[in-house]
């Protein structure tokens, strides 16, 4: 990014006290990390250009939340082709599944996560039924139905971690990171995966 680059963004901010859902339109400068906002009804300037605590690019992608001036606003979308053509693989989202088993070593996991430059966005814990768990392996579905019922079986007796993960090419640098599927295989071709570990 350019420092004089001026990044585009809408964000919703649920105003209490009308009971209305309000839209702006947030303008992000990445010289000096100010921000302005218009409000998209009115046109008019809602907020001057200013510089609000903890509000970064790194805070603005879509999904996201930004506090500016201890208003919650939500990054429902880009504001400009521009913007969106510039963020839009610095965007990508994949998912990541911490089986049953493996819910313990989730600090790891975000720890690796965050040195490689990957964040998780949303994370949450869920028990997964026999229907839902089928749904992930339907591709493996003619490998064999041991193999495919005792997958099934470790998704569905505990709760597992599941993670939307957000970065740039984040699916091309997620496989790596987890490395082959076979642990015993990872741990030969790839020592350092989560798989291998």
């Amino acid at each position: 990014m350019s420092s004089d680059e001026r990044l585009a963004f809408i964000a919703e901010w649920y105003d209490p006290n009308a009971a209305l859902l309000r839209r702006y339109t947030l303008l992000y400068f990445c010289k000096d990390s100010t921000v302005e906002m218009v409000d998209m009804k009115t046109r008019k300037i809602f907020l001057k250009r200013t510089k609000p605590e903890n509000v970064s690019l790194a805070n603005l992608y879509i999904g996201g939340t930004v506090f500016i001036l201890s208003r919650m606003l939500n990054i429902v979308d880009f504001a400009d082709e521009y913007t969106r053509q510039k963020l839009v693989s610095a965007t990508e989202k994949t998912l990541g599944i911490v089986k049953p088993y493996f819910t313990h070593k989730v600090g790891e996991i975000l720890t690796i996560l965050h040195e490689n430059d990957l964040r998780v966005v949303n994370l949450k814990m869920c028990l997964l039924n026999r229907y839902e768990a089928l749904a992930f392996y339907r591709e493996h579905e003619g490998e064999g139905k041991e193999w495919l019922q005792d997958m099934v079986n470790r998704l569905t007796d505990a709760p597992l971690i599941a993670m939307e993960i957000i970065g740039k090419k984040s699916v091309e640098r997620w496989r790596p990171l987890l490395g082959p599927t076979h642990p015993a295989e990872a741990r030969q071709v790839a020592p350092n995966s989560l798989r291998a570990r």
